[in-house]
């Protein structure tokens, strides 16, 4: 403030100073009516710029020490600051922006909630428990997770911000997608809000907000970008198999924040966080919130999804395979499930799908593609050959699957 009230006092000096130089030029002006111009023209240009130089530098050290009392707080927190500047005797008070990062934090960091799951067997009296995070995604209690966070679950509860835990209840859930829906009975909760995972572009600023290695680091917050779109992840375990379509990002992800929110820097979820490659640095993975949406709706709907099934375990027998042993290309038919759409079809272990409506099998998903892009009840048309040559063409109605665990 010192500095402030001599630099104030310096511009008073300043204006005193310009006043006179006024004065003296009126003086001046009159002398040269009388005659005097010559001499006193010679003394007035250096005057006056030496008079224009020392004001400019007065006024331009106070509005210096300004901006740097305004900037450097911000720079080193950026956390909503307010700051008191004192500029010619009045106080300015202004409050200092938050960075997106802060500011999702706390508009979304209440809708994250914490997930315990525990396992119990009474056939060898073991239980174990593990932990997960959820997004709230609707003020009445509804929640929605990874299915592999509560796969197996004989009870299940939720920690909300606060501490205060509670039970929940399995609406629906979904293998394939590993998407599951809960519901505590609880109101008035902070809901997070879903954007669009179509619109995100790589480079993209993301937060990611989730319980890594359970509730002792409850809430955590980490930031990174849209590392790749549309990757292909499978997964195999002893009780399940799965296939992802997914978000990569080089924000941190761990055990426990899976269920957790991938956001953008507006705070809207865009991916549901679910896998990370453990033996890399910065490659995690979410789950596409344009197609969690869909999950939701049907589960909270149905309990569970309606898949078209045809019922078939097949394997690919590419080129080279099918020279190698005499026979076409195409889908190998290897198991065939009882009373499912193939059987009634008259599709055995054995044949071989060459075609799949009238499209040449060439390559490996092509059959399970067509079929999810299917609905219950439509019929599919496949042309068939078996290993001695004999074809026939087959049509199939595709039948329910519920993939509940």
């Amino acid at each position: 403030m010192n500095n402030d009230n001599n630099s104030k006092d310096n511009i008073n000096e300043s204006k005193e100073y310009i006043n006179d130089f006024g004065n003296t030029m009126n003086f001046r002006v009159n002398e040269h009516e009388k005659g005097t111009r010559k001499e006193k023209s010679k003394r007035l240009p250096t005057l006056g710029l030496a008079l224009m130089i020392l004001v400019s530098s007065v006024i331009g050290g106070v509005v210096g020490a300004y901006s740097i009392s305004y900037i450097s707080p911000r720079e080193s927190a950026n956390q909503g600051i307010t700051k008191d500047i004192n500029l010619n005797n009045k106080v300015i008070t202004t409050s200092l922006p938050k960075n997106s990062i802060t500011r999702v934090a706390e508009e979304v960091g209440p809708a994250i909630v914490g997930i315990s799951t525990t396992k119990s067997s009474w056939l060898d009296a073991t239980s174990s428990e593990s932990a997960g995070s959820g997004i709230v995604f609707d003020s009445n209690g509804y929640i929605v997770t990874n299915q592999h966070v509560i796969s197996g679950g004989t009870k299940i509860m939720v920690s909300l911000p606060g501490g205060k835990k509670v039970q929940a209840k399995v609406i629906g859930q979904d293998a394939k997608t590993d998407i599951a829906v809960l519901k505590v009975e609880e109101k008035g909760l902070k809901a997070a809000k879903f954007g669009s995972s179509k619109a995100i572009r790589v480079g993209d600023s993301v937060i990611a907000i989730g319980n890594p290695l359970g509730e002792e680091f409850a809430g955590s917050v980490t930031s990174g970008i849209v590392s790749a779109k549309e990757r292909n992840m499978s997964i195999k375990e002893e009780s399940y198999s799965r296939t992802y379509n997914v978000i990569q990002t080089d924000a941190s992800i761990n055990p426990g924040s899976s269920g957790g929110a991938l956001l953008n820097e507006v705070g809207e979820v865009i991916g549901i966080n679910t896998l990370k490659i453990s033996s890399a640095e910065g490659m995690g993975f979410a789950i596409p919130i344009d197609e969690v949406k869909v999950i939701i709706k049907e589960l909270i709907k149905s309990g569970y999804i309606k898949r078209p099934f045809l019922g078939v375990a097949t394997i690919y027998l590419d080129n080279e395979t099918a020279k190698m042993y005499g026979i076409p290309s195409g889908m190998g038919v290897q198991q065939v499930v009882a009373g499912s759409a193939a059987e009634k079809a008259g599709i055995v272990p054995g044949d071989i799908i060459v075609e799949i409506e009238g499209k040449k099998v060439e390559k490996e998903n092509q059959l399970t593609d067509l079929v999810n892009g299917k609905k219950v009840g439509d019929t599919i048309t496949l042309k068939i050959t078996k290993e001695n040559g004999n074809t026939r063409t087959v049509k199939a109605t595709l039948s329910e699957s519920r993939n509940e665990q």
